[in-house]
Formats: C-alpha cells, structure tokens, sequence
C-alpha cells in the first residue's frame, strides 16, 4: 500500500495534493454519518421562521430573538424610568426631598436594570454559542 492509500488507516482524514479527499462528512463529500448534511447544519444564522419550524430543535431560535429581547426590554424599561421620573415630580408636590429622591432613583434605577438586562442576555447568548461551538467540536470529533 502507499501511503496515500485511504485504505492504509481506515477512519481517518485523508490528505491528497495538501488538501483533504472529500468524503462523508466533508463539507464537499455528502452527507455525514447518521444521514445529517453538513452544508445544512449551521449553514448562517436562520431565519425565525425557520427555526420556529424545526421541530428537532436543531437550531437556537433565541440567538435570533436575543436582540429583539433586548430592544423591548430598553423600551419597557424606558417606559418605567419615565412614568418613575413624572412620579417623582407629581411627589414634589408634597415633598420636595422624596420628590427628588424619586426621580434620581427612577434614573439610576432604569440604567441599572438596563445594565443588568444586558448582562442577562449577554449570558444567555453565550450559553447558546457555548452549545453551537460544542455541538461543531463533537461533529469534527466524529468525522476523525
């Protein structure tokens, strides 16, 4: 045997001319074993239609939706900081201390809660890429 026979070591990429001999699992060579297509799987970000479709759960619609959370949690959090500011002002009228105290913690309150807002989903999106990068480790792991 040669030694870029594929048949010299049997389950393991082979190499011809620097380059690796399309086969299963490749991205140029078909579909992996177990019948999954690798030109399919992870193929760019999908759409929420589709991933509200893929009864298999084999994509994360979350990382999809991460920034739509975002922008209404901005908004909602908007909303609150705003009514706690003209909460504030409508207590000036019996205490202007309390008053004052209301609107400085409606607006250090909203940029916190954003803050943290962010921090959530920030860690809610990692955890999914945790999962995307984890799944591509154990797809390479099976075509060796």
């Amino acid at each position: 045997m040669s030694s870029t026979d594929p048949q010299q070591f049997p389950g393991q990429p082979q190499f011809q001319n620097g380059g690796p001999i399309a086969g299963p699992g490749s991205i140029t060579g078909g579909p992996m074993p177990g019948g999954a297509d690798p030109r399919l799987a992870g193929g760019g970000p999908p759409s929420p239609k589709a991933g509200m479709l893929d009864l298999r759960f084999t994509r994360f619609l979350s990382l999809t939706l991460i920034s739509v959370w975002w922008v209404v949690a901005l908004i909602a959090i908007g909303i609150g900081a705003v009514v706690g500011v003209i909460a504030g002002f409508v207590q000036m009228g019996d205490s202007v201390g309390i008053g004052i105290l209301w609107v400085l913690g409606s607006i250090v309150g909203g940029v916190v809660l954003a803050v943290l807002t962010r921090l959530f989903l920030e860690s809610v999106a990692v955890l999914f890429r945790i999962a995307d990068n984890t799944l591509d480790i154990a797809r390479r792991s099976a075509r060796l």
